[in-house]
């Protein structure tokens, strides 16, 4: 299935999201699942570590970035972390989405970069302990870019 946007908090999305979401794919899952293991229900916190270039090819490039995992008890915070640009107004929307979601089916994810702040409930082709399993077969592959 395609990523559905549940709400665009700051900007509208511009078109590298799926893109993004796609080269990402693996970690986001892997993410997802292994918060949900330790914490429970909660969403991945995905922030950019640099500007996205106007053109970006996804097949030669990477954007850095940073991913952690917030379980639904931290979900308040949020909105306290300096780094994090998320009005407090966001926050009946996200614990909705909370209250929702299937974790073995859906990861919540809330990207963070690039002067936008995006939430989404990505349903993907493959189901987040699947790309827990993936990475962690490859973790070599995957180590360098997951700062867990």
């Amino acid at each position: 299935m395609n990523p559905i946007w549940i709400d665009n908090l700051i900007h509208p999305p511009r078109d590298w999201h799926p893109q993004f979401i796609h080269h990402n794919l693996l970690v986001i899952g892997y993410s997802a699942w292994q918060g949900y293991l330790q914490s429970g229900a909660g969403l991945v916190v995905c922030q950019l570590a640099a500007t996205l270039p106007e053109a970006i090819d996804w097949t030669l490039n990477s954007l850095p970035l940073t991913l952690r995992f917030v379980p639904e008890s931290e979900l308040a915070q949020l909105t306290q972390t300096a780094d994090l640009p998320l009005e407090p107004a966001a926050m009946p929307g996200l614990q909705e989405a909370l209250a929702t979601y299937d974790p073995a089916e859906a990861v919540l994810l809330l990207v963070c970069g690039n002067g936008e702040v995006n939430l989404s409930l990505l349903y993907l082709a493959i189901s987040p302990s699947d790309c827990y399993k993936q990475v962690r077969c490859r973790w070599d592959e995957f180590a360098p870019a997951l700062a867990l």
